[in-house]
């Protein structure tokens, strides 16, 4: 499992719960208004306690039914991936999967293309560094009837490797979807009810699922866009990456969890071993870069962050872990202007409250250089975008991010100059980096 890391404290950072408190309750309801957000849940905990958890404005516009913290369900869509890389480690813990080991050695039915001469492990799949391509024309459906099993989606429609395993992060719901379905393949249970009775039962997760929304009736929010158009509900074939359903109160327990080293109220659900390591860099696209722990993005922040977040028809939502300061922040609105709701509150509250502190890795100097810049010039396609199927069609010539030359100081993207500070980076005048890798 790796060298145990113990998650030290940061005395440095104490906070006033009622400071965030109050930072909520102030500002909020009024930004809901303004961008046309109908309802939405906030939940913190600190220090083992919930010091917050409160709804916000209505689940269903049509009836007037109000946010309860407790019991509306939202949809929280790619926050799945945390509670999907929390069962696959509980796996690892019992020696049922392991995470440098090719997964070939779990797979029989489900095939994968891969034309490298590397194998691709579960490290890879919870850090999105397996180099899976991009196959996104079948995974929606709107009847649930539709949705075929995970073995089955996963057999017909598992995108190749298209880049060399290891080399670069490229978020990956099917990915994701691999990993739940090694899940199946080495519990002896379907994925569902797996996460139902080794996460969210112990935890008293009793509101939260992956199938069924049929079953929350009333209670299930609606999503919207715009003003006040309710987004059709799609089924993602995607479960494990996708298609979580939760409610403030269950997120709590969650997060506790994680920040108390994988306990909950003396109920172990994964050794603090393996939570370290999801809370820990493990992968960075260049050495100056951000990382990603197992299923988490991590930066190089004084109190350290861990996020995650999830976005999908007419659902927003953001998971904030500072595992320093014990403190979890948990955000969930039913209208798409949530995650700018969310990043204003946030930044607010690291600016004011918690003092959030970069620890830049590497440079944030501008050096003199006589280097030759035209080696960078070019048009980038994002590495996301798929090269081996029919999605491929969007990577035309004139798409993409260009990069120019800056007179003979840089480089200018999308019209703003970025300046050399070493090793292949460049910094603009607003301490916006971006790094080049063969």
């Amino acid at each position: 499992m790796g060298q145990e890391q113990t998650i030290e404290p940061n005395p440095t950072h104490n906070i006033d719960g009622t400071e965030l408190v109050n930072l909520m309750n102030q500002n909020v309801p009024k930004r809901m208004e303004e961008l046309t957000i109908p309802g939405g849940v906030i939940t913190i905990v600190y220090r083992d306690s919930i010091i917050y958890n409160q709804g916000f404005g209505f689940s269903n516009l049509t009836s007037e039914e109000k946010v309860d913290p407790d019991d509306t369900v939202f949809r929280v869509a790619s926050l799945s991936k945390i509670v999907t890389t929390v069962a696959a480690l509980q796996l690892v813990e019992q020696g049922k999967l392991a995470l440098e080991v090719d997964i070939n050695d779990y797979l029989d039915d489900v095939q994968l293309a891969n034309d490298y001469n590397t194998n691709v492990t579960l490290h890879q799949l919870l850090t999105h560094t397996a180099g899976f391509d991009q196959n996104n024309m079948a995974r929606r459906s709107l009847k649930q009837e539709r949705v075929p099993s995970l073995k089955k989606y996963l057999s017909q429609h598992l995108p190749g490797i298209s880049r060399r395993p290891g080399e670069v992060i490229s978020y990956s719901n099917h990915g994701m979807a691999l990993a739940g379905y090694l899940v199946e393949k080495t519990s002896g249970q379907q994925f569902s009810p797996y996460v139902r009775d080794h996460i969210f039962t112990p935890l008293g997760m009793f509101n939260s699922s992956f199938e069924n929304p049929s079953a929350y009736g009333e209670r299930l929010a609606k999503g919207y866009r715009k003003t006040n158009q309710v987004t059709t509900f799609e089924y993602l074939k995607t479960g494990p990456a996708s298609m979580l359903m939760t409610t403030g109160k269950d997120m709590s327990a969650f997060m506790r969890m994680l920040l108390n080293e994988g306990s909950y109220k003396n109920t172990k659900i994964l050794d603090k071993a393996l939570i370290s390591r999801m809370v820990s860099t493990a992968f960075r696209n260049h050495e100056f870069a951000e990382g990603r722990g197992l299923g988490f993005s991590v930066y190089d922040t004084s109190p350290k962050l861990v996020y995650h977040n999830g976005s999908f028809r007419g659902f927003n939502s953001s998971f904030y872990l500072y595992p320093e300061i014990k403190l979890g922040i948990f955000f969930s609105f039913n209208h798409k202007n949530g995650g700018m709701l969310t990043r204003e509150i946030m930044a607010s509250a690291h600016e004011n409250i918690l003092q959030l502190e970069d620890q830049p890795i590497g440079s944030m100097e501008v050096i003199n250089t006589s280097e030759d810049f035209s080696p960078y010039i070019g048009r980038y396609q994002h590495v996301k975008n798929s090269w081996d199927n029919l999605e491929k069609l969007e990577n035309f010539p004139s798409s993409g991010l260009r990069v120019n030359l800056s007179g003979n100081k840089g480089i200018s993207i999308l019209n703003e100059p970025f300046f050399p500070i070493g090793n292949s980076g460049f910094i603009n005048n607003d301490g916006g980096r971006v790094f080049f890798k063969d």
